[in-house]
C-alpha cells in the first residue's frame, strides 16, 4: 500500500495536470471560435484568396481556415476529455484513498497480525531419510576409519558395497 505522502503527491499532481489540460482545452476552444468567425466572415463577404496559385489550384484561405478550425476543435475536445475522464477521476480515486487511509491501514495491519482461529498450529519437523538395514554397520565402519584402524580406501569400498546391498 502506498504511504500517505506519496498519495498526497499523486493527488496534487493529478489536480495540477487536470487544471493545465483544462486551460489548454479552453485556449484551443477560443482559437477554434476565432478561426470559425474568420471563416464565416470570409464566406459571408464572398472574399477569398487563392494561396500559392503557382503550385496548387484548389487551396484557398477559407479551406485552410476551416482545416485549422477542425484541428483546434479536435484538440480542444481531446484535452478536455483527458482532463475530465482521466486526471479528474484519478484525483477522485487518490482523494478517496487518502480519506480512508487510516481505516484501510488499520484493517490491513489487523489482517496481517491475526492468526487463523479454526486451524490448529502444527509443529513442522524436517523429513528424515529412511534408515536402511546397513546404516548402523556403515556408521561402525565410519568410527573405525576415524580412529585410524582402517584405511580410507577400505572404508569407501565397504560403504559402497553396503549401500549397493540396501
Amino acid at each position: 500500500m502506498l504511504d500517505k505522502a506519496s498519495l498526497e503527491k499523486m493527488l496534487q499532481h493529478s489536480l495540477k495536470v487536470k487544471k493545465v489540460l483544462f486551460i489548454i482545452s479552453m485556449c484551443l476552444y477560443g482559437l477554434a471560435a476565432a478561426l470559425l468567425a474568420t471563416y464565416v466572415a470570409l464566406k459571408v463577404s464572398g472574399y477569398d484568396v487563392l494561396l500559392m496559385p503557382d503550385y496548387f489550384e484548389d487551396i484557398t484561405l477559407t479551406l485552410v481556415l476551416f482545416d485549422f478550425f477542425s484541428t483546434a476543435l479536435s484538440g480542444a475536445i481531446v484535452t478536455l476529455l483527458f482532463s475530465r475522464l482521466i486526471f479528474a477521476r484519478r484525483a477522485i480515486v487518490y482523494k478517496a484513498m487518502l480519506d480512508n487511509y487510516d481505516q484501510t491501514y488499520a484493517k490491513q495491519a489487523q489482517t496481517w497480525n491475526s492468526k487463523p482461529s479454526a486451524t490448529p498450529i502444527v509443529d513442522v519437523k524436517p523429513v528424515e531419510k529412511p534408515k536402511g538395514k546397513y546404516d548402523d554397520l556403515i556408521n561402525e565402519y565410519q568410527k573405525l576409519y576415524e580412529q585410524g584402524l582402517i584405511s580410507k580406501e577400505s572404508f569407501e569400498a565397504k560403504k559402497k558395497e553396503l549401500e549397493s546391498l540396501n
